[in-house]
This record gives structure tokens, C-alpha cells and sequence, in this order.
């Protein structure tokens, strides 16, 4: 299996599509037509790094910010064969705080992304997106 990791560091925000080997929660796991990452020959990648990393920036929750309250985040979801991260396929798989954990969880429906390919065809696709949220 060949993995590959895209990452992006924008006004003090690292963000990243990790390629990864997880157990999923049960909800996308019913989910059969969602490809597992391993199956893809082209991966989801963000439309726009630069405005998913605006969107990231906008839901740090600012007290948290103020405080220089850093953390991470880990999201799973279904990327759509449109691009589109699918609603309520959106889980925290885990979070440093709480509170950053729904920050991630509100944004994750709004980021845009170029779906995963197999065979020149876009499929539906599970995603683990690591989210580091750092004050500066």
C-alpha cells in the first residue's frame, strides 16, 4: 500500500489528509460503497488548501485562541463522488479538547474537495483529516 500525506501550513494552522489504516466507527462502516482509501488510485484532495485552512481558522474557538490553547483534531467522513463530504457521515475520532473537537465537526460538511478516482470514475470515499489548531 503506498501512502501519501498532503499538508498545508496557513497562518498558523497545519492541516493535513493522512492516509491511514483505522478501525471505523460502526455508522461509516455501514456505509459499504464508500471506498476505503487503499482501494483508490487518485486520492480526495482539497479543492482550495487556502480556504480550508480559512474555514479551520474561523472555527478556532477564539477564547481558546486568546488563552494559547493549542490541540488536534481527527475527523473521519465520506468524501462524495461529487466532492462533497457527505452529511452525517462526519465523526470525531479524536479530539485534545471537546470544544475543538466541535469546531472541526462544524466546518467539516463545508469543506470542498476533488473526489477520489478509481478506474478515471469519482467514487465515494472514507477520509481521515488530522486538523492542529495553534494559537499564535
Amino acid at each position: 500500500m503506498t501512502c501519501s500525506r498532503s499538508l498545508v501550513h496557513c497562518a498558523g494552522f497545519a492541516l493535513a489528509i493522512a492516509v491511514t489504516c483505522v478501525v471505523t466507527p460502526a455508522s461509516l462502516r455501514a456505509q459499504s460503497d464508500a471506498h476505503e482509501m487503499s482501494e483508490l488510485e487518485t486520492m480526495p484532495r482539497f479543492s482550495s488548501a487556502a480556504a480550508t485552512a480559512r474555514l479551520i481558522q474561523r472555527s478556532y474557538p477564539e477564547a481558546m485562541r486568546r488563552a494559547g490553547i493549542n490541540g488536534t483534531v481527527q475527523l473521519e467522513f465520506v468524501v462524495g463522488a461529487s466532492g462533497k463530504v457527505e452529511p452525517g457521515s462526519v465523526q470525531v475520532v479524536a479530539a485534545s479538547t471537546p470544544q475543538l473537537g466541535e469546531a472541526a465537526k462544524t466546518i467539516a460538511e463545508k469543506i470542498e474537495f476533488t473526489p477520489g478516482m478509481i478506474k478515471g470514475e469519482p467514487v465515494r470515499a472514507r477520509v481521515l483529516l488530522p486538523l492542529v489548531y495553534k494559537a499564535q
